[in-house]
């Protein structure tokens, strides 16, 4: 009796355990974060494209002060003699022109694959295809223009 009493409570702990493992394994588990966007709630609409298109204006445009325009230029007059207008500038260490700039590159390459995998109709993202890949030719222009040969990312 004690035999079969031990053999019947193996069986429900055995029971029990199968029961909390396939329980666990719910999709309702593997959801996407709420508070943040990401690429699987995002790239799903033309507007999506568009909203991330629009922040290339702010990030890589630049401000409409006049004379931010040429205050690193031979000609500049932004109320003060600057150190690239007398020649006396020194190289720095680090810029964050280089790292801001490949990171909004990046996010335009995103924007671009997303684009080629986009299930709706392509004229609708057609607008922000081309203006990122305007973009994307500008923040290369200017990585050149300030650095010389850079290593180009199309993806």
């Amino acid at each position: 009796m004690k035999k079969i009493n031990q053999h019947r409570i193996l069986q429900w702990k055995v029971a029990v355990l199968l029961l909390v493992i396939l329980s666990g394994c719910t999709k309702d588990l593997d959801l996407s974060p709420r508070q943040q966007i990401n690429e699987a709630s995002f790239w799903k609409t033309a507007n999506h494209f568009k909203i991330a298109t629009n922040n290339y204006y702010i990030t890589l445009l630049p401000g409409h002060d006049l004379g931010e325009f040429d205050v690193n230029s031979d000609i500049s007059h932004a109320g003060v003699i600057n150190i690239e207008s007398t020649g006396k500038n020194a190289l720095p260490e680090n810029d964050n022109i280089w790292d801001e700039t490949y990171r909004a590159l990046r996010q335009i390459n995103t924007l671009l694959v997303k684009a080629a995998e986009y299930k709706g109709n392509q004229s609708e993202i057609a607008v922000s295809v081309a203006e990122g890949k305007f973009f994307r030719a500008f923040a290369y222009f200017n990585l050149v223009a300030r650095f010389g040969d850079v290593p180009y990312f199309d993806r």
